[in-house]
């Protein structure tokens, strides 16, 4: 809060904190803001599955000599 008002702004980013309350008081639904970010992390951990298999197997092949 102190850093917002040093800043000097006069308009917020978000209405409300925890950003989950700023899209309840945007007018979505509470299970639609969970599901969103249920799909949102579900992404996340996929590409950093991804990420991590795609580095494992690089490391695999450069020992083995590929």
């Amino acid at each position: 809060m102190g850093v917002f008002k040093a800043s000097g702004r006069t308009r917020r980013l978000f209405r409300m904190s925890p950003i989950h309350h700023h899209f309840e008081l945007a007018g979505w639904p509470e299970t639609t803001v969970i599901i969103r970010f249920w799909i949102i992390s579900g992404i996340c951990v996929a590409a950093a599955v991804a990420i991590f298999i795609a580095d494992f197997t690089h490391i695999a092949d450069s020992f083995a000599g590929r």
